[in-house]
């Protein structure tokens, strides 16, 4: 019974935390939508990158809350960047690249849809949880309501006897159903999460074609670059080589001019001018 009480109280607690969250994205999308509109008066080309990085923030920690409070993983699926410069038509690119990313599109599904959907399965919980407490204390305040009376519910309620007999069952029946669906909605909330803010699987195969082609590139490029400096050293060892052989060559043959009648000597002075080991 505890474990049902305190799993209710986190559940309900994150519920919370996400129903919150929910708000801000809304400041974001609102922030969108404003870049967005300002786009064909030239300033929404320097505001849009700001405003988009503001709502992939907010769809990242969704994503954290989703694999670390629900069990769902969501891997981020974004494109990576390639470098753009400082000049207006650079920060142009960059604003057609950003919003060209399926990954934002679905950022913005998720921004709307996530007020409606996402808070209604987060707040359950923590309304559960506070109608079991409210239940608990309603035989205690509800004089303070009506002097002639009260109504919890839809049964009318004129003694303390009368509220506690109507109240408390509410509140174990609450208690329960917050204990036993707060886990599950909180879960639901990952999966739905999940659904808007992960990667399609075709996407996902084409990023890993992506990222195996790069990778192939980089290690084609790495091994060429390895060739040429083994083809350099080899070839540049041997022209040393032929070099040295080729001044033995001459200096023997110039002594064998002069010194015609002694071979032995020629022999030992070219040997003295082989390069050393």
């Amino acid at each position: 019974m505890r474990n049902r009480i305190r799993s209710a109280a986190v559940a309900a607690g994150r519920g919370v935390v996400l129903a919150g969250w929910s708000m801000v994205g809304m400041g974001a999308l609102v922030a969108l939508v404003g870049a967005l509109g300002l786009l064909p008066l030239v300033i929404g080309v320097y505001l849009t990158p700001p405003a988009v990085a503001a709502v992939r923030g907010c769809a990242d920690r969704a994503r954290r809350w989703a694999g670390r409070w629900s069990g769902v993983p969501v891997a981020r699926p974004y494109r990576q960047r390639p470098p753009f410069g400082t000049g207006f038509a650079e920060r142009w690119r960059h604003t057609a690249w950003l919003l060209a990313d399926p990954a934002t599109r679905r950022d913005g599904y998720w921004l709307v849809l996530n007020p409606i959907v996402g808070l209604t399965l987060a707040s359950v919980p923590a309304v559960l949880l506070l109608h079991a407490l409210w239940s608990l204390v309603y035989p205690f305040v509800w004089r303070s309501l009506g002097e002639d009376g009260d109504w919890y519910l839809v049964f009318p309620v004129s003694s303390t006897v009368a509220a506690a007999v109507v109240a408390l069952p509410f509140a174990l029946l609450s208690a329960v159903a917050a204990g036993w669906a707060g886990p599950r909605l909180l879960r639901l909330h990952g999966r739905f999460t999940a659904w808007l803010l992960a990667s399609a699987p075709g996407e996902q195969l084409a990023a890993r074609v992506r990222h195996l082609t790069e990778t192939l590139s980089e290690a084609v490029d790495a091994q060429a670059a390895e060739l040429r400096r083994i083809e350099r050293d080899l070839h540049d060892g041997a022209q040393a080589r032929l070099v040295a052989m080729g001044m033995t060559l001459s200096a023997a043959g110039g002594c064998w001019r002069r010194t015609r009648r002694r071979p032995a000597t020629c022999w030992r002075r070219p040997v003295r001018a082989r390069p050393r080991r």
